[in-house]
């Protein structure tokens, strides 16, 4: 079952990443590095979105993985 304002939410956690994300300075990401990435439950909280949002919406997951993947690249995380 699914609610029909299920993609008007997913598009508003959206918004509300981006908009968080478009604030974070290269410092303040890199304050979120915990272990062999950035810290889920921060990003979560800080971009009042769900921590299953951030693991699972696929435009959030990839963006995150893409911060990951260039904060690796410039040695702030462990190559995985």
């Amino acid at each position: 079952w699914v609610s029909i304002n299920e993609p008007i939410q997913k598009e508003d956690r959206i918004k509300k990443f981006e908009g968080w994300l478009c604030k974070q300075t290269e410092a303040d990401l890199v304050g979120l590095v915990y272990g062999k990435g950035l810290n889920q439950s921060k990003i979560a909280e800080q971009a009042g979105i769900g921590l299953s949002s951030v693991k699972n919406n696929p435009h959030i997951k990839s963006k995150r993985e893409s911060i990951e993947q260039s904060l690796r690249e410039k040695g702030y995380l462990p190559t995985i």
